[in-house]
């Protein structure tokens, strides 16, 4: 038997009264703290009055421990980086307490959680990446609260994956200028081998 246990009710209370964007956020958060992200994809729509679906997708390595999607606290590399928001492995089981039902597919698995409920497949994996999709209890003044926070703090998914293009591209022009003599020795040379005889 487990030391503690935790209520979902008790900590859908705890997170009642937070904008629906600083729960939304939690899980823009996970993804950025991966390195292997370069692309985070968000959207909301409404389904009804009372509903509207969530959902965030990367395309990072995924979760390496699908069983961290409902474990609060759980050992993870993250601890030991004080620069990274995920060290308590505790954001997406705070909107996912609120969500009405929901699914996280990974590369280690999906889990899907109905209520109180979750239904875990190791069999059913993502080659790359992450999508959580949320059916959430927003209205639609709360849509539009998470809308406009995106809107003015943007994901800077695209800003790392342009960083990181242009640091290949300067290591790429480091190499070239170091290796530029033996290239053209070696162009040279394969040139002369295919050059038919006058």
């Amino acid at each position: 038997m487990a030391r503690f246990e935790v209520s979902t009710a008790g900590m859908r209370k705890l997170q009642a009264g937070r904008p629906a964007a600083h729960l939304a956020k939690e899980l823009i958060s996970n993804a950025l703290d991966e390195r292997s992200v370069n692309k985070i994809v968000v959207s909301i729509r409404k389904i009804d009055t009372r509903n509207a679906l969530f959902e965030v997708e990367d395309d990072g390595e995924g979760f390496a421990d699908i069983t961290h999607a409902w474990t609060l606290y759980a050992p993870t590399v993250k601890q030991r980086d004080a620069t990274v928001r995920g060290r308590f492995n505790l954001g997406e089981k705070e909107i996912l307490s609120v969500a009405r039902r929901g699914f996280i597919h990974t590369t280690s698995g999906r889990v899907e959680f109905d209520g109180d409920a979750r239904k875990f497949s190791a069999k059913n994996k993502r080659e790359r990446g992450t999508v959580v999709s949320l059916e959430m209890p927003w209205t639609k003044e709360q849509c539009a609260e998470v809308e406009e926070f995106f809107k003015t703090h943007p994901a800077p998914s695209a800003a790392r994956a342009i960083q990181q293009a242009l640091e290949r591209i300067r290591l790429n022009a480091k190499w070239l200028e170091r290796n530029r003599q033996d290239l053209a020795a070696w162009f040279s040379a394969r040139s002369a081998m295919k050059t038919p005889p006058q």
